[in-house]
């Protein structure tokens, strides 16, 4: 932290360093939304809160539909044993334990935080480098194609080359939105350009998961989560936040375009304000909010704008089905940076091994 010495009167002893009491608001110029605004910590930090709960509510009912969560569980409102996820069953668990989709956010953070550099390979370095770190402790629940690729860059593949696959079916699923939040606020804070965070997110999608879709999804969320960390509760506008996502969203088009697939993302997410109108079951028919990208971030962002300002969107991304821990984990990044961290259920919080952690890691990236 920073230090500063009181002034010294003459023939008094000298005052010992004082630390600086840490700044709880960052004013900034945002390059996406053309204006400047006020940050706080409390929602960076409920940020990776909702990240880090949506996960945990949502991994022991993963890839079930609505209709099975419902006949199982009735409705998810508190942390379930995570050893009844059939992908889990061969690995221990603990009681409100995270996925990648938490793990791999922590992995981004630090690797932007560690940086400590603008300069494109230097922050990919260090971000390879910490998901390298985060597989050495487990992969436990990761995709494919994140799996392939930290493999390749534990055994020397440069991250430039590292999402290279020979399978037509690796880089379509959620392994970048749901772990490129940190990305929003490091580039309010740096005051990024607009090119500049586009390549960064480019990058990071080309590190694992090298298809234009990734690009594009990654480029959604980081102005998703940029739109929540920007814009005070009452003057959120589904318009707005629609128009910068699908925007931002298409930029991504630009990228890897041999890998582009008939699928457009950003036509699909220019469709979620008007689908938040329709009840969730209709939602989860229309987008079915599966492990392919292009199901699973619209969905998020139509349940997420059905009630953007209320606890109980948690509760519906973890119950609706499909990708239920990247969904709400997604959602859960978008309500806390909207809405701070009393948006939450505090004794939920209070149940994850990993507050500390996500608090400190927050905590670090803000005073960065």
């Amino acid at each position: 932290m920073p230090t500063h010495t009181q002034p010294n009167p003459m023939n008094s002893p000298e005052e010992p360093l004082l630390s600086q009491p840490p700044e709880e608001n960052l004013t900034c110029r945002s390059s996406l939304l053309e204006k400047t605004a006020t940050v706080t910590r409390d929602r960076l930090i409920a940020m990776y809160s909702g990240i880090a709960l949506g996960d945990a509510l949502g991994l022991p009912v993963e890839t079930l539909t609505l209709d099975q969560i419902r006949e199982h569980y009735g409705r998810v409102e508190s942390l379930l044993d995570p050893s009844v996820n059939v992908f889990l069953q061969n690995h221990p668990t603990e009681f409100g334990m995270i996925s990648d989709d938490t793990q791999l956010s922590v992995a981004v953070s630090r690797g932007l935080e560690g940086a400590k550099s603008r300069h494109l390979d230097v922050i990919m370095e260090k971000i390879a480098s910490e998901h390298v770190s985060e597989l050495e402790k487990t992969d436990r629940g990761w995709g494919g194609s994140t799996k392939d690729a930290v493999r390749r860059l534990r055994d020397g593949c440069s991250w430039r080359d590292s999402g290279k696959s020979e399978r037509a079916d690796r880089g379509f699923g959620n392994g970048i939105p749901m772990k490129i939040a940190p990305v929003a606020f490091w580039a309010l804070k740096n005051e990024l350009p607009r090119q500049e965070i586009i390549e960064l997110v480019a990058a990071i999608a080309a590190m694992s998961h090298r298809t234009s879709m990734a690009v594009s999804a990654g480029l959604a969320h980081v102005a998703a989560v940029t739109y929540c960390l920007c814009t005070p509760p009452e003057e959120f506008s589904t318009q707005d936040f629609v128009r910068l996502v699908v925007e931002f969203s298409r930029e991504g088009r630009a990228y890897l375009p041999e890998t582009a697939v008939p699928d457009d993302i950003s036509e699909r997410l220019a469709q979620v304000g008007v689908l938040a109108a329709l009840p969730l079951p209709e939602i989860m028919r229309e987008l079915k909010g599966g492990c392919y990208v292009y199901e699973s971030l619209p969905a998020t962002y139509a349940l997420f704008l059905k009630a953007p300002k209320a606890q109980s969107t948690l509760f519906d991304l973890v119950n609706a089905g499909g990708d239920t821990d990247s969904n709400a984990s997604m959602g859960g990044a978008l309500l806390g940076a909207l809405n701070g961290g009393a948006i939450f259920p505090a004794p939920l919080l209070e149940q994850l091994p990993i507050r500390d952690t996500i608090t400190l890691v927050g905590n670090n990236l803000f005073d960065s």
